[in-house]
């Protein structure tokens, strides 16, 4: 099976490859380096590749943005915020969604 892992260099990518390549999968890494996620014509034509499967193992990890988020809010809790509705724009750890079809 030919399979596409997003993400390959990441902690979760790297061990994708790793066992499904093991089990005997053609399989092709892609990491950000080669093709932004966010881009949905490139996104289209990386998986219009002939993929049997596409895995997403992306994610954005900003630890240190998103503890400097909590004490930020934890400070201006107690009186009126100039933040939009819906809090502060950070996220902490969150994937990146895209929807992926095969043929």
């Amino acid at each position: 099976m030919k399979i596409l892992i997003l993400g390959s260099q990441g902690n979760l990518g790297q061990d994708l490859v790793s066992v499904f390549s093991a089990a005997g999968h053609d399989v092709v890494g892609c990491d950000r380096d080669e093709l932004d996620v966010t881009d949905h014509a490139a996104a289209r034509a990386m998986i219009g590749r002939g993929f049997s499967a596409v895995i997403n193992a992306v994610a954005y990890n900003n630890v240190d943005a998103h503890q400097h988020a909590k004490w930020l809010s934890s400070v201006t809790e107690s009186r009126p915020s100039s933040r939009p509705q819906g809090g502060n724009r950070y996220s902490g750890t969150s994937s990146a969604r895209l929807l992926l079809r095969t043929k």
